[in-house]
This record gives structure tokens, C-alpha cells and sequence, in this order.
């Protein structure tokens, strides 16, 4: 094929070349010019971006009233650490022993506005465990967690949570529990725990001494 004839075909072909996906191309053409020219490097998608990014946070963190906590139930003063992210924790002793409870806010939920499942698995790994600091105020780690779901937390629900002593041998607690709404079971399970260093007991602890 001569030389001319071809040039003329690839501009033939070149007009006819689809155009970009993207439903204006503009903002990224200016994102290519501004970094040619100095400006900060952000494009037009990036710009979109972040517009939508912060349009659907706005719309996630929306306020809620604050809800009445029930009767018997004090908030856990934990101040640091990963009980400190998932609070507000409450406790409440009775002649049952130790329930923990929360209600569930905006930062607990998924995105069908339930509980998230790491959030009821990692309550309940806390409110069966604490058998071991009421008990002998020590600390303790969790060996093993089964976890059966049943039911869903939903947003504004208070949720409560307890464990009772199935077994102890050689520093291993084996506890039974449940967490629940109201009176829906949301999860059942058992929990084997173990006990490591005494500590000095807290409020609310049988070791504890006013």
C-alpha cells in the first residue's frame, strides 16, 4: 500500500474513534492542565469524588437523640483501648452477677442499619469474660468464642448480655451465654476463658473491699 493512501486511512480511522466513557471528559482535562501548570494535583474524578465522599458521610453520621438508659445499669468508665471504640459499655450487678448492656448507635451498625456481627460477637466476648474478673479479678484472654446468631440488633435497640459458669479447671472458665434484646436471643453460645495475673480488684468485683 503507497505511503499516501495509508496516512488517509488512519486519519479516516482516528475521526471515527469512540470518545471517552467518562460523560464529560472536561474536569479531567483541566485536572491535566492545572498539574501542568503547578496547581495541586487533583483531577476532576477526584474532585467528584470527594464530593460524594462527603455528601454520604454527612448522610452516615446523622444525629440521634440520646436514649434513657434502664435502671441498674452504670456506665463503664473505660477510657483507653478497644472498649473505649465500641462504647459507651454499661454494667449492672444483681444476685444473677454481671450483665453488661449498650445501645446501639450509628458507629455499632452495618449497612442495613442493624448491629454489625463484629460488634455483638465482640460484646459478648466481654460480657461472658467479665465471669472471670467478677469472680477472681484478674485478667484474663479469651481461648476460644461460638458464636450462634439468631436474631438482629436494630439501631436504637439496648442490648444486654450475660454468662454463667459452666466449668473451672486449671485457671479455664467454661461459660455459657447469651445476648439479647428485649426478648429476642440474638446470639447463644459458649466461650472458654483463661485466667492470667491477679489485679487489683474494681468496683463492683467480689474482691473488691470499699
Amino acid at each position: 500500500m503507497r505511503a499516501p493512501a495509508l496516512k488517509q486511512r488512519l486519519s479516516q480511522a482516528g475521526r471515527g474513534a469512540p470518545r471517552s466513557n467518562f460523560a464529560d471528559d472536561a474536569p479531567v482535562r483541566a485536572g491535566h492542565a492545572n498539574r501542568r501548570a503547578g496547581a495541586p494535583n487533583k483531577s476532576g474524578l477526584e474532585a467528584r469524588g470527594a464530593v460524594g465522599y462527603a455528601s454520604a458521610m454527612s448522610d452516615d453520621v446523622a444525629e440521634r437523640a440520646p436514649a434513657a438508659i434502664p435502671a441498674g445499669f452504670e456506665l463503664l468508665d473505660w477510657s483507653r483501648g478497644f472498649g473505649r471504640q465500641i462504647g459507651p459499655l454499661y454494667r449492672k450487678l444483681d444476685d444473677a452477677g454481671v450483665t453488661l448492656g449498650f445501645r446501639v448507635e450509628e458507629h455499632h451498625a452495618n449497612g442495613m442499619k442493624n448491629a454489625h456481627g463484629g460488634m455483638l460477637m465482640s460484646f459478648a466476648d466481654m460480657s461472658w469474660g467479665q465471669v472471670v474478673s467478677y469472680e477472681l479479678s484478674h485478667f484474663w484472654v479469651t481461648v476460644r468464642l461460638m458464636c450462634d446468631f439468631l436474631s438482629a440488633a436494630h439501631l436504637g435497640d439496648w442490648v444486654e448480655g450475660r454468662g454463667e459458669v459452666l466449668a473451672r479447671e486449671d485457671g479455664l472458665y467454661t461459660i455459657r451465654g447469651r445476648i439479647w434484646s428485649g426478648d429476642r436471643t440474638l446470639i447463644a453460645g459458649t466461650g472458654i476463658f483463661k485466667a492470667l495475673e491477679p489485679r487489683p480488684p474494681r468496683k463492683g468485683e467480689k474482691r473488691f473491699a470499699d
